[in-house]
C-alpha cells in the first residue's frame, strides 16, 4: 500500500515538473514583442474621457476623448487661437481651463507626483485624473454624475444643439462687439474675433495666452476706456459682468461719442472764455435743474461766491441764495414768492421770461430766461441800473416838457417832415375836439387838415400848407389867419424846426388883425426879428402890459382857447404879437424902435385907443 502511494506521487511530481518544463521552453521560445505590442490602450468607460499623450503629441483616446479633442479644435477655431498641427496638448488645455483653472499649473509636476486628481471649480460635478505610467501622461475626465453610464442623446436633440452651438459661435465671431472672458486670476481665457482683431494692431500682442487688452473692469456700471494701439487711440464703453466661471467683459466701440463729449467740453470751454470777460452775467441749469454754466460777472453782480457756484446748486438752491443776499425782488409774503419760482421756471422754458428786478438796494437788473438745448435754460442778468436813472430822468423831462406845452394858452401841434402827427398841447385838442390817445401815432397831417377845414370857413391857406406838406418844400415861416365857422378868427403859423420837423401854432387874431387882414391871403415872412420890447431878445416873447392884458380880456370871452380855465385870455397877448409878425404891422413896429429903447409912443396910444373904442 505505501510503495503504491509513493509512486502515484511521484508520477503527479514528474507530470507537473515536464508542464512546467514545456510551458518554460515555449515562453523562452516565443519571439519579443516590437514597438506596436507596447502601445497603451484607452478603454470605453462609461462616464469617462481618457487621453493617452507622449509629450504634447496624442497617443492614443477612447470614444469620449475624440469627441473631447473634437471640441476643444473646434473652439480653438471659433476663438482664432494659433494652432500647431504637432500640438494636441494646447486646445483641451484650453477646453478644460474652464473648470479646472489649476491644470495647466500642476500638469508638469506630473512626473514626479506620478498622479494628480483635481475637481471642476464649478459645481459640475467633472474630475480631472492625471496619471504618469510608463513615460506617458494618462489624462481622464471622469463625469462623476453619470452613474456608471454614458449619457444617451436622440439624434435630432444632438443635431439641435450642434446647429445652436454653430449659431453662437458665429454670431460671437461676427459681432461688432469686443466680448472676452477671463477666470478669477483676471487671465483672458476666451476672446470673440473682435477682442483678437484689436490685439492685432497692438505690436506683440497677438499669440497665446492671449493678451489682456483692457483692466479689470468695475461692477458697478459702464466704464469709458481709452485703449492706445501703436500710433492710435480707441475709446470704448466697457461693462463687466461676474460670473461662476469667470467675468463675462464687453467693449463697445465709443469713439464717435467720445468726440462728441470732447467737442461739447471745447465749445463749452470757448463760451466760459467768452462770457468770462462779459459784464453779462451767465447762468445757464440742465434738465435736472443743476447749475452746469456760470460767468465771473454773476459773482460780481449777485455776490455770490465761487465755492457756492462751483458745487453747482440746483435751481432753487440758487434763488434762495439770492434771496438771503437780498438780489430778489421782496414779494408780500412766502407763498407769492414761490409761486414767482414756479412761474420763472415755467415762463424760462418757454422763453418767455423778461423782467426788470428792482432790488432793496437801489439796483436794477435785467433778467431773461432762455431754454437751453436737452431741456436747460439759461438766465442773464444785466445791471440796468444807469440806464434805468437815465430813462427815468428822460421821462421826468418830457413829461415836465408836455406839462409846459399843456400849460402854453396857444394850440400847437408838431409833425415830422413826412407829415406824420408827433405830439399836441391840451389847447390843441380843445381847440379841434380831437382825442389825445387817438392821435398819438396815427394821426396825419393830410388829417388834421381835413379836420381844420371842416372846422373853418374856406380859406386859401389850408391848400397852401397842404401843398407844402406834401411837397415838403415849406419855407421857414408861413402865416395867416383863419376864421371858423362860430365866428371866431385864429392866427395860423407854421414854422419848420431843427430836423424838418413841422409846428403849426393857433392862437386868438388881434383885433386889428381880424378887422382889416385878408384872411385868404397867406404870407410867407423871413424869421422873426428882435421885437421892439424893452429887454426882449430876438425869438423870445415880449412881456404884457396892463393894456395888453385889459384888452385881450375882453377879446377872449367865449375863445374855445380859454375854456376850463386855461389862461388863455391871461396870455393871448404875446402869441398874438408872434402870429402877427408876418402881417405887416409888427415889422413896422420893430422897425420904428430899438431892441434896448423904449417902445414907441405911437404904439402905446393905439393899443389905448383901440382900448377905448372896445369899452364905448
Amino acid at each position: 500500500m505505501v510503495p503504491s502511494l509513493s509512486l502515484a506521487l511521484v508520477l503527479v511530481a514528474t507530470s507537473v515538473l515536464s508542464a512546467l518544463t514545456a510551458m518554460l521552453v515555449m515562453q523562452l521560445r516565443r519571439p519579443r514583442p516590437g514597438p506596436e505590442a507596447a502601445r497603451p490602450y484607452a478603454p470605453d468607460i462609461a462616464g469617462r474621457a481618457v487621453l493617452i499623450y507622449d509629450d504634447r503629441r496624442l497617443v492614443d483616446a477612447n470614444a469620449h476623448g475624440q469627441t473631447l479633442l473634437q471640441s476643444a479644435r473646434a473652439a480653438a477655431d471659433a476663438s482664432g487661437a494659433p494652432e500647431s498641427a504637432d500640438d494636441d496638448l494646447e486646445p483641451v488645455l484650453r477646453l478644460l481651463a474652464l473648470r479646472f483653472p489649476d491644470l495647466r499649473d500642476r500638469l508638469p509636476s506630473l512626473v514626479r507626483a506620478g498622479r494628480i486628481t483635481l475637481g471642476a471649480a464649478d459645481d459640475s460635478g467633472f474630475e480631472m485624473v492625471a496619471e504618469w505610467r510608463g513615460g506617458l501622461a494618462h489624462l481622464t475626465v471622469i463625469d462623476t454624475r453619470a452613474d456608471g453610464s454614458c449619457l444617451l442623446v436622440d439624434r435630432l436633440s444632438f443635431d439641435a444643439l450642434q446647429g445652436e452651438l454653430e449659431g453662437l459661435r458665429e454670431c460671437m465671431s461676427h459681432a461688432p462687439v469686443a466680448i472676452w472672458r477671463t477666470d478669477a486670476d483676471g487671465a483672458v481665457i476666451w476672446a470673440n474675433r473682435a477682442y483678437l482683431d484689436l490685439a492685432a494692431r497692438g505690436p506683440g500682442l497677438s499669440g497665446w495666452p492671449l493678451p489682456r487688452l483692457f483692466p479689470a473692469l468695475d461692477q458697478d456700471g459702464p466704464q469709458r476706456l481709452k485703449l492706445e494701439l501703436g500710433s492710435s487711440a480707441c475709446w470704448f464703453e466697457c461693462r463687466g459682468l461676474a460670473r461662476a466661471q469667470g467675468t463675462l467683459n464687453y467693449a463697445i466701440p465709443a469713439d464717435s461719442a467720445a468726440r462728441s463729449e470732447k467737442a461739447r467740453h471745447d465749445l463749452v470751454q470757448t463760451l466760459a472764455g467768452a462770457f468770462a470777460m462779459h459784464p453779462v452775467g451767465l447762468a445757464v441749469f440742465d434738465d435736472a435743474r443743476v447749475l452746469q454754466i456760470f460767468n465771473p460777472a454773476l459773482m460780481d453782480m449777485t455776490g455770490l461766491s465761487a465755492e457756492f457756484l462751483a458745487s453747482r446748486p440746483g435751481f432753487d438752491r440758487f434763488l434762495h441764495a439770492l434771496r438771503e443776499r437780498r438780489m430778489l425782488p421782496e414779494p408780500a409774503d412766502y407763498r407769492s414768492w414761490r409761486s414767482a419760482l414756479l412761474e420763472l421756471e415755467r415762463a424760462a422754458q418757454s422763453g418767455a421770461y423778461q423782467e426788470e428786478w428792482p432790488l432793496p438796494s437801489g439796483q436794477t437788473l435785467h433778467v431773461t430766461g432762455r431754454p437751453h438745448p436737452e431741456g436747460g435754460i439759461a438766465f442773464l442778468f444785466e445791471d440796468v441800473t444807469s440806464e434805468m436813472t437815465l430813462t427815468r430822468s428822460f421821462r421826468a423831462q418830457i413829461e415836465t416838457a408836455q406839462t409846459v406845452i399843456d400849460a402854453l394858452p396857444d394850440a400847437l401841434a408838431v409833425f415830422s417832415a413826412q407829415g406824420t402827427f408827433r405830439l399836441a398841447n391840451a389847447a390843441y385838442h380843445r381847440l379841434w375836439g380831437t382825442d389825445p390817445m387817438a392821435a398819438a401815432g396815427h394821426g396825419t397831417m393830410q388829417a388834421a387838415l381835413d379836420v381844420w377845414r371842416t372846422a373853418s370857413h374856406p380859406s386859401p391857406l389850408w391848400p397852401k400848407l397842404a401843398e407844402g406838406a406834401v411837397a415838403c418844400n415849406l419855407p421857414q415861416e408861413v402865416t395867416g389867419t383863419a376864421a371858423l365857422r362860430n365866428g371866431i378868427v385864429l392866427a395860423v403859423r407854421l414854422q419848420t424846426l431843427v430836423g424838418g420837423n413841422l409846428l403849426v401854432s393857433f392862437s386868438r387874431a388881434r383885433p386889428d388883425m381880424a378887422e382889416t387882414a385878408d384872411p385868404s391871403a397867406p404870407t410867407v415872412s423871413r424869421p422873426p426879428v428882435a421885437a421892439a420890447v424893452p429887454g426882449v431878445a430876438q425869438g423870445s416873447r415880449p412881456s404884457i402890459t396892463p393894456e395888453h392884458a385889459a384888452h385881450q380880456a375882453i377879446l377872449s370871452r367865449g375863445d374855445p382857447l380859454a375854456d376850463a380855465g386855461s389862461g388863455a385870455d391871461r396870455a393871448a397877448t404875446p402869441t398874438v404879437a408872434l402870429a402877427a409878425s408876418g402881417n405887416g404891422a409888427a415889422p413896422a413896429a420893430s422897425d420904428a424902435g430899438t431892441q434896448d429903447g423904449p417902445a414907441p409912443r405911437a404904439a402905446r396910444v393905439r393899443h389905448r385907443s383901440s382900448r377905448s373904442a372896445l369899452r364905448g
